[in-house]
């Protein structure tokens, strides 16, 4: 009956250690896309306040100065461009970093 016991215990044992030691290893390998995704969807966050609250730069269609509406649109295309080409970046630096932790980890 003891015998039984100690080993159950011992496989649980064995079994945590495993569940423990896959749960590092996934951390490892994926801690950088956590924080790319993180770090996008605050950046997500605060364009979409930005836009929702002021609109933007000056979009007043009651003027008829067509050369402001002109900087107004063209700088909202620059920064829209900068946001997708950081996201971009970001995307890029975790795939290239998880192919790092890949190949560090399968070398030991």
């Amino acid at each position: 009956m003891n015998e039984t016991v100690l080993n159950k215990l011992s496989r649980i044992r064995k079994s945590y250690r495993v569940l423990n030691e896959s749960c590092a290893q996934l951390n490892s390998l994926y801690k950088i896309q956590f924080l790319a995704i993180l770090g996008s969807l605050t950046l997500n966050v605060l364009f979409n306040l930005y836009f929702a609250i002021f609109g933007g730069f000056t979009r007043d269609t009651s003027t008829t100065d067509l050369e402001a509406q002109q900087v107004s649109s063209s700088m909202n295309d620059v920064i829209w461009s900068v946001y997708y080409f950081g996201r971009f970046l970001l995307v890029c630096t975790a795939a290239g970093q998880l192919m790092e932790e890949v190949i560090h980890q399968n070398k030991n």
